[in-house]
């Protein structure tokens, strides 16, 4: 077994990598990719402190929302990088996904979290 093998990263840097999630990240949540120019003009609106921060998550990473092509998004920022991380689901936006019961999978408008009153499951009923 050779422990000397050649990574086979594509791009070999973590500034790459995380460029690379936040494209496949859109795709998968808000269905585009933004253009390297909407890119920059995301990193200079939380340079300038244009995007509202919500939350620090580190000593290198933070949230902020934004709008993306008239989408309200939360992305993940890397200060130390100064690239965008990967894009999530605004808290109120059309977009995120609804709250389901984990055990009906139903939509149910009572559900209180731990007790779902349309399938009649408690939080510990899980089979």
């Amino acid at each position: 077994m050779n422990r000397h093998r050649k990574s086979r990263k594509k791009g070999g840097s973590k500034k790459a990598a995380q460029q690379r999630h936040f494209s496949k990240r859109c795709i998968e949540r808000i269905g585009f990719i933004p253009s390297e120019e909407e890119r920059r003009a995301a990193v200079e609106q939380i340079q300038k402190g244009l995007a509202k921060h919500i939350k620090r998550q580190s000593n290198r990473v933070s949230v902020f929302q934004m709008m993306l092509r008239g989408v309200k998004v939360n992305v993940v920022y890397d200060n130390q990088r100064k690239v965008l991380a990967t894009v999530l689901f605004a808290e109120d936006s059309l977009l995120a996904p609804a709250k389901m019961c984990s055990f009906c999978g139903e939509e149910p408008a009572e559900c209180m979290g731990t007790l779902c009153f349309k399938c009649d499951h408690l939080e510990g009923d899980r089979q």
